[in-house]
Protein backbone atom coordinates (compact mmCIF):
# COMPACT_ATOMS: atom_id res chain seq x y z
CA UNK A 1 0.00 0.00 0.00
CA UNK A 2 2.95 2.37 0.67
CA UNK A 3 4.15 1.83 -2.92
CA UNK A 4 0.68 2.64 -4.27
CA UNK A 5 0.49 5.78 -2.10
CA UNK A 6 3.87 7.00 -3.36
CA UNK A 7 2.80 6.29 -6.93
CA UNK A 8 -0.43 8.27 -6.52
CA UNK A 9 1.61 11.23 -5.27
CA UNK A 10 3.93 10.98 -8.31
CA UNK A 11 1.00 10.83 -10.77
CA UNK A 12 -0.69 13.84 -9.14
CA UNK A 13 2.56 15.83 -9.25
CA UNK A 14 3.33 15.02 -12.89
CA UNK A 15 -0.19 15.52 -14.22
CA UNK A 16 -0.78 18.75 -12.28
CA UNK A 17 2.43 20.12 -13.79
CA UNK A 18 1.40 19.02 -17.27
CA UNK A 19 -2.00 20.68 -16.93
CA UNK A 20 -0.59 23.98 -15.67
CA UNK A 21 -0.40 25.26 -19.22
CA UNK A 22 -2.39 27.16 -21.81
CA UNK A 23 -3.65 24.03 -23.53
CA UNK A 24 -6.71 21.86 -23.02
CA UNK A 25 -6.66 18.71 -20.88
CA UNK A 26 -9.22 16.25 -19.52
CA UNK A 27 -10.24 14.48 -16.33
CA UNK A 28 -11.94 11.04 -16.54
CA UNK A 29 -14.11 9.82 -13.63
CA UNK A 30 -15.64 6.33 -13.73
CA UNK A 31 -17.67 3.82 -11.79
CA UNK A 32 -16.11 0.37 -12.35
CA UNK A 33 -17.22 -3.28 -11.99
CA UNK A 34 -15.23 -6.32 -13.35
CA UNK A 35 -16.83 -8.23 -16.27
CA UNK A 36 -14.96 -11.50 -15.59
CA UNK A 37 -17.77 -12.80 -13.38
CA UNK A 38 -21.51 -12.21 -13.85
CA UNK A 39 -22.17 -12.31 -10.09
CA UNK A 40 -23.11 -8.96 -8.49
CA UNK A 41 -20.04 -6.82 -7.81
CA UNK A 42 -19.35 -3.85 -5.56
CA UNK A 43 -19.19 -0.69 -7.68
CA UNK A 44 -15.71 0.85 -7.83
CA UNK A 45 -14.29 4.15 -9.02
CA UNK A 46 -11.53 5.44 -11.27
CA UNK A 47 -9.97 8.82 -11.99
CA UNK A 48 -7.65 9.73 -14.90
CA UNK A 49 -6.03 13.10 -15.61
CA UNK A 50 -4.74 13.68 -19.14
CA UNK A 51 -2.64 16.53 -20.52
CA UNK A 52 -3.16 18.50 -23.69
CA UNK A 53 -1.90 16.96 -26.93
CA UNK A 54 1.86 16.26 -26.83
CA UNK A 55 2.13 16.17 -30.61
CA UNK A 56 -0.29 16.62 -33.49
CA UNK A 57 -0.32 15.05 -36.93
CA UNK A 58 -2.18 17.20 -39.41
CA UNK A 59 -2.19 18.40 -42.98
CA UNK A 60 0.30 21.20 -43.48
CA UNK A 61 -1.17 24.62 -42.80
CA UNK A 62 -4.35 23.38 -41.10
CA UNK A 63 -5.16 25.08 -37.79
CA UNK A 64 -8.24 22.99 -37.01
CA UNK A 65 -8.34 19.96 -34.68
CA UNK A 66 -5.59 17.53 -35.84
CA UNK A 67 -6.72 14.06 -37.03
CA UNK A 68 -4.33 12.28 -34.57
CA UNK A 69 -3.27 13.53 -31.13
CA UNK A 70 -1.30 12.00 -28.25
CA UNK A 71 -2.21 12.85 -24.64
CA UNK A 72 -0.22 11.77 -21.58
CA UNK A 73 -1.35 11.50 -17.98
CA UNK A 74 -1.98 9.24 -15.02
CA UNK A 75 -4.79 7.81 -12.96
CA UNK A 76 -6.01 5.19 -10.55
CA UNK A 77 -8.94 2.81 -10.16
CA UNK A 78 -10.49 0.93 -7.25
CA UNK A 79 -12.66 -2.02 -8.30
CA UNK A 80 -14.52 -4.72 -6.37
CA UNK A 81 -13.90 -8.37 -7.29
CA UNK A 82 -16.34 -10.05 -4.92
CA UNK A 83 -18.34 -9.48 -1.73
CA UNK A 84 -20.12 -11.54 0.90
CA UNK A 85 -21.84 -11.09 4.29
CA UNK A 86 -21.27 -13.52 7.18
CA UNK A 87 -23.52 -13.43 10.28
CA UNK A 88 -22.86 -14.48 13.87
CA UNK A 89 -19.06 -14.06 13.87
CA UNK A 90 -17.54 -13.94 17.41
CA UNK A 91 -15.77 -10.70 18.35
CA UNK A 92 -12.23 -10.81 19.79
CA UNK A 93 -11.50 -9.49 23.29
CA UNK A 94 -11.71 -6.86 24.72
CA UNK A 95 -14.98 -6.87 22.76
CA UNK A 96 -17.68 -9.48 23.30
CA UNK A 97 -20.68 -11.02 21.58
CA UNK A 98 -21.36 -11.59 17.92
CA UNK A 99 -21.10 -9.46 14.78
CA UNK A 100 -22.01 -9.20 11.12
CA UNK A 101 -18.94 -9.19 8.83
CA UNK A 102 -19.02 -7.80 5.30
CA UNK A 103 -16.07 -9.17 3.30
CA UNK A 104 -14.89 -7.56 0.08
CA UNK A 105 -11.99 -8.37 -2.26
CA UNK A 106 -10.75 -5.34 -4.18
CA UNK A 107 -8.04 -4.20 -6.56
CA UNK A 108 -6.37 -0.79 -6.52
CA UNK A 109 -4.52 0.19 -9.70
CA UNK A 110 -2.26 3.16 -10.42
CA UNK A 111 -1.20 3.84 -14.03
CA UNK A 112 0.65 6.17 -16.37
CA UNK A 113 -1.44 6.58 -19.54
CA UNK A 114 -0.75 7.39 -23.20
CA UNK A 115 -3.91 8.14 -25.18
CA UNK A 116 -4.04 8.30 -28.99
CA UNK A 117 -7.12 10.18 -30.21
CA UNK A 118 -8.36 10.14 -33.80
CA UNK A 119 -10.54 12.91 -35.23
CA UNK A 120 -12.15 11.63 -38.43
CA UNK A 121 -15.10 13.95 -37.79
CA UNK A 122 -16.34 16.50 -35.26
CA UNK A 123 -19.04 14.14 -33.97
CA UNK A 124 -17.10 10.91 -33.26
CA UNK A 125 -13.66 10.60 -31.62
CA UNK A 126 -12.15 7.07 -31.44
CA UNK A 127 -9.26 6.60 -29.01
CA UNK A 128 -6.75 3.99 -27.86
CA UNK A 129 -5.14 4.00 -24.39
CA UNK A 130 -1.91 2.26 -23.42
CA UNK A 131 -1.16 2.16 -19.69
CA UNK A 132 1.40 0.78 -17.25
CA UNK A 133 1.65 0.99 -13.47
CA UNK A 134 0.95 -0.90 -10.25
CA UNK A 135 -1.93 -3.05 -8.99
CA UNK A 136 -2.64 -3.94 -5.35
CA UNK A 137 -5.10 -6.76 -4.54
CA UNK A 138 -6.49 -7.08 -1.02
CA UNK A 139 -9.36 -8.44 1.11
CA UNK A 140 -11.08 -6.17 3.63
CA UNK A 141 -13.46 -7.09 6.47
CA UNK A 142 -15.95 -4.55 7.84
CA UNK A 143 -17.22 -5.68 11.27
CA UNK A 144 -20.55 -4.51 12.75
CA UNK A 145 -21.32 -5.77 16.29
CA UNK A 146 -24.94 -6.67 17.04
CA UNK A 147 -24.48 -4.83 20.34
CA UNK A 148 -24.82 -1.19 19.29
CA UNK A 149 -22.77 -0.09 22.30
CA UNK A 150 -19.64 -1.55 20.67
CA UNK A 151 -17.77 0.21 17.91
CA UNK A 152 -17.61 -1.04 14.35
CA UNK A 153 -14.18 -2.00 13.01
CA UNK A 154 -12.28 -3.09 9.92
CA UNK A 155 -9.25 -5.22 9.15
CA UNK A 156 -7.39 -6.64 6.14
CA UNK A 157 -6.88 -10.32 5.34
CA UNK A 158 -3.73 -10.03 3.25
CA UNK A 159 -2.67 -8.03 0.17
CA UNK A 160 -0.05 -8.19 -2.61
CA UNK A 161 1.08 -5.85 -5.40
CA UNK A 162 2.50 -6.24 -8.90
CA UNK A 163 2.96 -4.41 -12.20
CA UNK A 164 -0.26 -3.50 -14.01
CA UNK A 165 -0.50 -2.96 -17.79
CA UNK A 166 -3.12 -2.97 -20.53
CA UNK A 167 -5.01 -1.12 -23.21
CA UNK A 168 -8.40 0.50 -23.79
CA UNK A 169 -10.46 1.14 -26.91
CA UNK A 170 -13.29 3.64 -26.92
CA UNK A 171 -15.51 6.07 -28.79
CA UNK A 172 -16.53 9.58 -27.75
CA UNK A 173 -19.74 10.95 -29.29
CA UNK A 174 -20.15 14.71 -29.33
CA UNK A 175 -23.30 15.92 -27.55
CA UNK A 176 -22.44 19.62 -27.31
CA UNK A 177 -19.32 21.67 -27.97
CA UNK A 178 -17.91 20.77 -24.54
CA UNK A 179 -19.57 17.43 -23.76
CA UNK A 180 -19.19 13.91 -25.18
CA UNK A 181 -20.84 10.58 -24.46
CA UNK A 182 -18.25 7.82 -24.07
CA UNK A 183 -18.21 4.02 -24.39
CA UNK A 184 -15.23 1.67 -24.37
CA UNK A 185 -13.55 -1.59 -23.34
CA UNK A 186 -10.51 -1.85 -21.06
CA UNK A 187 -8.17 -4.85 -20.85
CA UNK A 188 -5.86 -5.06 -17.81
CA UNK A 189 -3.25 -7.62 -16.72
CA UNK A 190 -0.67 -7.96 -13.95
CA UNK A 191 2.76 -9.60 -13.64
CA UNK A 192 2.02 -10.87 -10.10
CA UNK A 193 -1.07 -13.06 -9.90
CA UNK A 194 -0.60 -13.93 -6.22
CA UNK A 195 -2.72 -15.84 -3.69
CA UNK A 196 -5.73 -14.31 -1.94
CA UNK A 197 -8.53 -15.33 0.42
CA UNK A 198 -11.49 -17.03 -1.27
CA UNK A 199 -14.47 -15.01 -0.02
CA UNK A 200 -16.98 -17.58 -1.28
CA UNK A 201 -15.49 -20.18 1.10
CA UNK A 202 -15.86 -17.96 4.21
CA UNK A 203 -17.41 -19.76 7.20
CA UNK A 204 -17.44 -19.68 10.99
CA UNK A 205 -15.62 -22.52 12.73
CA UNK A 206 -15.76 -22.21 16.52
CA UNK A 207 -14.61 -18.66 17.30
CA UNK A 208 -12.80 -18.19 14.00
CA UNK A 209 -13.78 -16.88 10.58
CA UNK A 210 -12.14 -19.30 8.12
CA UNK A 211 -11.46 -18.81 4.38
CA UNK A 212 -9.65 -20.97 1.85
CA UNK A 213 -6.94 -19.64 -0.48
CA UNK A 214 -7.14 -19.19 -4.25
CA UNK A 215 -5.19 -17.61 -7.09
CA UNK A 216 -6.11 -13.99 -7.66
CA UNK A 217 -7.27 -13.05 -11.18
CA UNK A 218 -4.58 -11.57 -13.42
CA UNK A 219 -6.54 -10.64 -16.55
CA UNK A 220 -9.52 -8.30 -16.32
CA UNK A 221 -11.96 -6.92 -18.89
CA UNK A 222 -13.91 -3.73 -18.19
CA UNK A 223 -16.76 -2.06 -20.05
CA UNK A 224 -17.12 1.69 -19.52
CA UNK A 225 -19.73 4.24 -20.52
CA UNK A 226 -20.10 7.85 -19.48
CA UNK A 227 -19.49 11.47 -20.41
CA UNK A 228 -16.48 13.64 -21.24
CA UNK A 229 -15.89 17.31 -20.38
CA UNK A 230 -12.72 19.25 -21.23
CA UNK A 231 -10.82 21.63 -18.96
CA UNK A 232 -7.76 23.84 -19.31
CA UNK A 233 -4.56 24.53 -17.37
CA UNK A 234 -4.24 27.44 -14.96
CA UNK A 235 -2.93 29.86 -17.61
CA UNK A 236 -5.20 28.87 -20.48
CA UNK A 237 -8.22 30.27 -22.26
CA UNK A 238 -9.72 27.09 -23.72
CA UNK A 239 -13.25 25.90 -23.06
CA UNK A 240 -13.85 23.83 -19.93
CA UNK A 241 -13.75 19.98 -20.46
CA UNK A 242 -13.60 16.70 -18.09
CA UNK A 243 -14.58 13.03 -18.20
CA UNK A 244 -17.25 11.13 -16.31
CA UNK A 245 -17.70 7.39 -16.90
CA UNK A 246 -19.92 4.61 -15.71
CA UNK A 247 -17.92 1.41 -16.16
CA UNK A 248 -18.23 -2.34 -15.82
CA UNK A 249 -15.21 -4.52 -15.12
CA UNK A 250 -14.92 -8.53 -16.06
CA UNK A 251 -3.13 -7.59 8.19
CA UNK A 252 -3.60 -4.14 9.14
CA UNK A 253 -6.28 -3.31 11.68
CA UNK A 254 -8.42 -0.21 12.10
CA UNK A 255 -10.09 0.93 15.31
CA UNK A 256 -13.12 -0.77 16.82
CA UNK A 257 -14.12 -4.45 16.90
CA UNK A 258 -12.02 -7.30 15.42
CA UNK A 259 -12.53 -10.97 14.60
CA UNK A 260 -10.14 -13.94 14.35
CA UNK A 261 -9.42 -14.76 10.69
CA UNK A 262 -7.69 -17.92 9.43
CA UNK A 263 -6.80 -18.31 5.72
Amino acid sequence: MKTITAGIFAVVLITSTALNSKAQGSCDMSAVVPLSNIAPKPIGFSLNILSSSVFDINKKGRITQPPIALRLGGGFYLAGLDSRKIDNVPILKPGAGLSKVNIGSRILGLNFIARFELHPSKKVVPYVDLFYGLRDTYVRLDITPYDKRQRTGSQYAGSFAGANYGTAFGLKFRLTEDCYADIGLVYSNTTNQGIMADINSARVEGKDLVMDRKEAPSEMLMLKTGFVFNFVGANGNCSHHHYYHHSYHSGCHGGGSHVSVHI
